[in-house]
């Protein structure tokens, strides 16, 4: 009886698929390669698989052949995502919030955070331990808040800038990704509220441009600080900067009751994103000149001209010629990428 040789048991036995469809155990020899025919006769020694056993054998063959292609598909996927990012790493927006100390997260479309950074030395001491990476804003917030809580560092008196901004990298932030901001905004501040039930002092929350992101970058500091600056010099405040930098807010502008009354204005003032956009212009035309520095040039839509403050605000005579001031040059230090 004709059959052809499927496979070698071992180094003296070959398995047969003979013409009635069983399978056979002959005798191995040296001249013998897989898929040869060959009469069997003699050579049988042992039926090792019946007619009823093939279909189970069969299977076997499927699965081997299965699990090479996940392996090739596998193998062809991983170096396809080195070229080409999952929708859920992507960024999409970056918050940062200001208590004393200041933290910023970077989260996906789905609010989940991808990466975070700590702004100031507290929020690295806040932090230690921490996993929030790869988990809900939520969550990351609700851990982080405990942390300044166990530690002193966030009480009912603690006043709150929270800071919201789109991560595209077009150079217009379309309306529906604003509407997103607006509730990944209210998210944030109704955690924060949650954390402290009978809370006294003031939450602010703000929507920037990506480009006062980066312009606070440069200046190493949160968006939020860069905007209780400027409002504060606009009031004619005076400002400690490295205290504003990497301490306490209310010390850096003379007080807890200042501050509280400086993020009232902020809260109601309609003219500060359109002024901090104009901070953001100046930083890159200043750093643009210096090759030393950091610029953020492609990144920043160049804004109008900034409208007039209301006239309750408009005591100072720096805003009312040039509408915007100025904060103190950048240290030297390589600014933090976001």
């Amino acid at each position: 009886m004709r059959g052809v040789i499927m496979s070698f048991q071992d180094e003296h036995f070959a398995i047969v698929m003979t013409a009635d469809l069983h399978f056979t155990k002959i005798a191995r020899q040296s001249q013998m390669r897989i898929g040869d025919e060959l009469d069997v006769g003699d050579q049988q020694v042992q039926t090792v698989l019946s007619r009823q056993r093939r279909h189970a054998w069969n299977w076997q063959r499927i699965g081997v052949t299965s699990v090479a292609v996940m392996a090739v598909v596998f193998v062809f996927a991983y170096f396809l995502v080195g070229k080409v990012q999952p929708v859920d790493a992507m960024p999409y927006a970056y918050v940062s919030i200001d208590i004393n100390p200041s933290i910023s997260f970077t989260v996906n479309a789905k609010d989940r955070v991808l990466a975070v950074h700590a702004l100031d030395h507290d929020a690295k001491t806040a932090i230690v331990g921490l996993r929030l990476v790869n988990h809900s804003l939520s969550y990351a917030l609700h851990r982080y808040l405990f942390a300044l809580q166990h530690k002193g560092m966030f009480t009912s008196k603690s006043s709150v800038i929270i800071t919201t901004s789109s991560a595209t990298k077009n150079e217009q932030v379309t309306d529906a990704n604003h509407a997103s901001l607006q509730i990944l905004t209210q998210k944030v501040k109704n955690e924060v509220m949650a954390s402290l039930p009978q809370k006294k002092q003031a939450i602010l929350s703000l929507i920037v441009h990506p480009s006062v992101m980066q312009a606070a970058t440069h200046y190493d500091l949160s968006a939020g600080r860069l905007a209780l600056y400027e409002e504060a010099k606009r009031l004619g405040q005076s400002v400690t900067w490295p205290l504003l930098v990497s301490g306490h807010m209310a010390q850096a502008v003379g007080g807890t009751t200042k501050l509280d009354k400086i993020i009232v204005v902020m809260a109601k003032d309609t003219t500060l994103a359109n002024v901090l956009q104009a901070i953001a212009k100046k930083t890159v035309q200043s750093t643009t000149k210096s090759p030393t520095t950091s610029t953020y040039q492609s990144d920043v839509i160049l804004p109008p001209p900034p409208p007039p403050l209301p006239p309750s605000l408009s005591s100072n005579d720096n805003h009312k010629s040039t509408g915007v001031i100025m904060p103190p040059p950048a240290p030297p230090a390589l600014p933090r990428s976001y």
